[in-house]
């Protein structure tokens, strides 16, 4: 059976000999459009009609050969240059597709088929960022790209007025497929679910990236960074902000956002640390550190019974307000306010902290990783 299948045949259980009557055994071939084994379709083969049937083809009688292409079928809405053709016969699928036509599947004739219904129309589009017009279906336009125009006719006036001049896209969609960046007019980004930039703009500077708020590289915390793509923010645990965004225009200070929780745990420590929101932090009875803290710059082994009180002060670039011992409120150049044991009032902290430039800063030590940053925003007392 699979000896025939290869060759295309019609495998015949129980039939024993070739030697009898051969139009019993084997029936006359035909010709047969469209036949499909495995991935592979053929436009056109001489089967019987069994076997051409069996394998998805179109038969088309005893006596009928491929050598006049048969299988050939109409193409509704052909475009051949500036004329459009309603209907004409004898296509193959590619060439009717070629020509932004309707093709009507194999063996078809314009006779059997009504292409007055078909509508064509002008279709703008951007291909390697030269913008292209052709005359077509609204369906043959979706399928380049493009922007259809019901009730233009013609590519051969201003193109600038049929076709407007493309900018970069951000997030276009085409079905299950999302573009970061790709050039198009702006109605047909808009009519794509897409983000249009300005004119001039292009796809080659990376103008769809975005602002991430709260990334974490190692052990630095970023509390905004500009250029992420979607992918890049949130393996880094980001939040990344939409297509275009920019950090300037971005409140990453938003309470969603996570941070340094020391909670208590029975541990010898009596505390443990969790990066979680200020929420969360609450629920849990615990200290929140605020917004561009990490456990992995703070420590929460604070020996039970230590005093602990109201710490302000600033973290990469944020106010902060935490409970902590005053040996933790120095190490973090916070100011200790003795016998306030909670940080539930918004006026309880100074509102300006002096900090300045501190070039070459060491701010942690990992087994034998150093991190060190180039330039930090810090207290004279803790850049010494």
């Amino acid at each position: 059976e699979r000896e025939c299948k290869r060759k295309g045949g019609q495998w015949n259980r129980g039939v024993a000999s070739c030697a009898t009557n051969l139009d019993e055994v084997c029936p006359a071939p035909g010709a047969c459009c469209g036949a499909v084994f495995g991935d592979i379709e053929i436009p056109c083969g001489k089967f019987s009609e069994d076997a051409c049937v069996l394998y998805g083809g179109k038969w088309l009688g005893v006596g009928t050969d491929c050598d006049t292409n048969p299988c050939d079928g109409a193409c509704c809405g052909a475009v051949q240059g500036d004329l459009l053709i309603p209907c004409a016969d004898d296509y193959t699928e590619n060439e009717c597709i070629e020509q932004s036509g309707d093709w009507r599947g194999y063996a078809t004739t314009c006779a059997e088929n009504d292409c007055d219904s078909i509508e064509k129309f002008v279709c703008c589009g951007v291909e390697n960022n030269d913008r292209f017009c052709f005359i077509g279906t609204e369906s043959a336009c979706k399928r380049e790209g493009g922007q259809w125009t019901r009730g233009a006719s013609s590519c051969s006036s201003n193109l600038d007025e049929i076709c407007p001049v493309p900018v970069a896209c951000c997030g276009v969609v085409f079905g299950d497929i999302e573009i970061p960046c790709g050039m198009f007019s702006r109605d047909s980004c808009k009519l794509h679910d897409g983000l249009p930039l300005g004119v001039g703009s292009d796809c080659d500077t990376n103008p769809c990236d975005g602002a991430c708020c709260g990334a974490v590289q190692g052990d630095i915390y970023i509390p905004c960074g500009d250029g992420y793509t979607e992918n890049e923010c949130t393996s880094q645990s980001g939040d990344w902000r939409g297509y275009a965004s920019v950090c300037a225009d971005e409140d990453c200070r938003s309470p969603s956002l996570i941070g340094a929780c020391c909670v208590v745990a029975f541990s010898p420590a009596g505390h443990e640390c969790r990066d979680i929101t200020e929420e969360q932090c609450r629920e849990a009875d615990g200290y929140w550190y605020g917004a561009g803290w990490g456990c992995n710059a703070i420590s929460c082994d604070v020996p039970v019974g230590s005093e602990e009180a109201a710490c302000c002060g600033v973290h990469a670039g944020y106010e902060f307000c935490a409970v902590l011992t005053e040996g933790e409120c120095n190490r973090h150049d916070g100011v200790w306010l003795s016998g306030q044991d909670e940080c539930r009032d918004d006026d309880l902290c100074p509102e300006e902290v002096e900090t300045g430039a501190c070039c070459d800063a060491i701010i942690a030590v990992t087994g034998s990783a150093v991190i060190r940053l180039d330039c930090a925003q810090f207290s004279e007392a803790r850049c010494v």
